[in-house]
């Protein structure tokens, strides 16, 4: 995106003679505005397909989250057995390598 604005702010088209263009770096604001415009369209279209795909796979698939007693436990532990931030003793009691003063509750039973 900003590689496409910036263009427009220094780029300019001029004919090289040879039916085709190349880019002169100097300020065209007609330009810039027609990149700003490409750069708005083309986030709100990628934006709305996006939205589309993931409403699609949801009710092809069901949720895309996970529950939130499996995010409360954490998604390392719930999806992977294992944790990714040792020093915040977070793993479940009873999990190798858990504190015995840790409260969180134990890991339910993946999906």
């Amino acid at each position: 995106m900003l590689g496409s604005v910036m263009l427009g702010i220094f780029g300019g088209r001029v004919p090289d003679g040879v039916d085709s263009y190349e880019i002169d770096f100097r300020s065209s604001f007609s330009q810039l505005l027609c990149q700003c415009f490409g750069v708005i369209v083309v986030a709100a279209y990628s934006g709305v397909v996006t939205y589309l795909i993931l409403r699609i796979m949801e009710s092809r698939m069901g949720k895309l989250t996970h529950s939130e007693e499996k995010q409360d436990v954490g998604l390392d532990w719930i999806d992977h057995g294992e944790v990714a931030y040792h020093q915040m003793n977070i793993l479940p009691s009873g999990a190798e390598g858990a504190n015995p003063s840790t409260t969180a509750p134990s890991a339910p039973d993946s999906d």
